[in-house]
């Protein structure tokens, strides 16, 4: 994770009046045992360069929370990962709460370097 947007979370959180702790850790490293807050919210990476990396985050996000879990996925990937959170990792529901805007259009100067 990016620190600056790390601080950017923290800072916009603070203005809004929020209460909400934010940290950056290596998930696969995570020493905590059982669940130690209430609701994650989170973006994993999507599992495109290394299959099924997505679940692992799911899986310890689950662990730690004694309420919710909001979790970013791929749009193709969608009903396998609500069945192997159903399955596998323990949850209880699984469900899509929104979805991504379409419609937009991508220019590739965005992703160039210099012209």
């Amino acid at each position: 994770m990016d620190s600056d947007a790390l601080e950017a979370a923290a800072s916009n959180a603070s203005e809004l009046e929020i209460e909400m702790d934010f940290m950056k850790c290596d998930i696969g490293n995570l020493m905590w045992r059982g669940p130690i807050v209430d609701t994650v919210i989170m973006n994993p990476p999507f599992g495109t360069r290394k299959k099924g990396a997505d679940l692992g985050f799911l899986y310890t996000a689950l662990k730690i929370s004694t309420g919710a879990v909001y979790s970013l996925h791929k749009t193709s990937t969608r009903e396998h990962v609500k069945r192997t959170a159903i399955r596998d990792l323990n949850a209880k529901t699984a469900e899509v709460l929104c979805e991504p805007r379409t419609g937009y259009t991508l220019e590739w100067s965005s992703f160039k370097g210099k012209q």
